[in-house]
């Protein structure tokens, strides 16, 4: 006869059985992660890509001690991954001002305001749409770099690529170099 641990995984890959081991598991896995991250916030999302990873890879899992092992595996990959993109984040966004200060105190009277604006504005156009679809999820929604991976369907890489293509180009453009080329093209 199984016992209720066994029946649990053995049914692990179909939707029942899938959702009454989540009924099971979800308080223990973000307790895991809300005390490791200490942000509630982060810890749904954390809690939430576990689980899926969890439901793509149920046909590997082959017991239970090998089940609560990869949890708590994916668990501390994906934090250690959320600490890397946000490192990353505070030094991107730290370049970021430095490039806009940079191109802003070659203008440092207040009625160059609106050329200021006027210029990043024109500078920004010049990307191409998915590299604004990518600043604007990066800087103003604080998306992370997989979550926009994820929503435009591209690796987490060619994110990174974008972001760094597109503020070597706005760098150059606001002051005054024209750009290293146009970054609409690629």
């Amino acid at each position: 006869m199984k016992t209720p641990q066994r029946n649990l995984l053995s049914d692990l890959c179909s939707e029942d059985g899938f959702r009454r081991f989540y009924d099971l598991y979800i308080n223990i896995v973000y307790s895991y992660v809300v005390r490791r991250t200490g942000d509630p916030e982060v810890a749904k999302d954390i809690t939430a890509c576990i689980f899926i990873i969890l439901y793509d890879n149920c046909h590997r899992i082959g017991n239970i001690a090998h089940l609560e092992g990869f949890l708590y595996r994916t668990a501390d990959n994906l934090m250690l991954r959320y600490k890397r993109d946000e490192r990353r984040r505070a030094e991107n966004d730290a370049e970021l001002m430095y490039v806009l200060g940079e191109a802003y105190s070659i203008m440092d009277h207040p009625e160059h305001a609106t050329h200021r604006i006027l210029g990043l504005r024109k500078s920004f156009l010049k990307l191409s749409v998915q590299k604004r679809r990518i600043i604007v999820f990066y800087y103003f929604r604080k998306m992370s770099v997989r979550g926009i991976a994820a929503r435009l369907g591209i690796t987490p890489q060619t994110v990174w690529n974008h972001l760094s293509q597109a503020r070597r180009f706005l760098r150059d453009d606001l002051l005054g170099g024209g750009g290293e080329k146009n970054p609409s093209i690629s």
